[in-house]
């Protein structure tokens, strides 16, 4: 501790140097670094959106996470003229209100499609 006392004292520019560095970081982080806002981020799955039935015209709210789950637990592509069930209904006639509803569908196809992709790339040969 004593060597780097001295190296301070008889280079102050080191600890301003270190000090301007640590700022910067600590800024940038502030900026850029405080969660990715990406398609999956913790912001994004938890809003909230309002989905509105297509025949009654009731509407309701569920959190992101739960429409894409809904979406995820379905077989097969997903079907972008098939909604959410209504929970009084029991109809799958319910869309969300924000406008996103083919770009979350064709992502979630997307995704699936690559997953079956690559699971099929991993399958071993069937033994002989």
């Amino acid at each position: 501790m004593g060597k780097i006392r001295d190296a301070m004292n008889k280079n102050p520019w080191i600890g301003s140097t270190i000090a301007v560095v640590l700022l910067v970081g600590a800024a940038a982080y502030w900026f850029f670094g405080r969660g990715s806002g990406g398609t999956y981020s913790r912001e994004r799955m938890s809003e909230m959106v309002v989905i509105r039935d297509s025949e009654t015209g009731d509407t309701w709210e569920m959190r992101r996470a739960e429409l894409e789950l809904a979406l995820r637990e379905r077989s097969g592509a997903i079907d972008p003229k098939q909604g959410i069930v209504n929970p009084k209904t029991g109809k799958a006639t319910g869309f969300p209100v924000d406008r996103q509803w083919t770009e979350t569908v064709k992502r979630l196809n997307e995704e699936r499609e690559l997953t079956i992709k690559e699971r099929q790339q991993q399958k071993p040969p069937p033994p002989k």
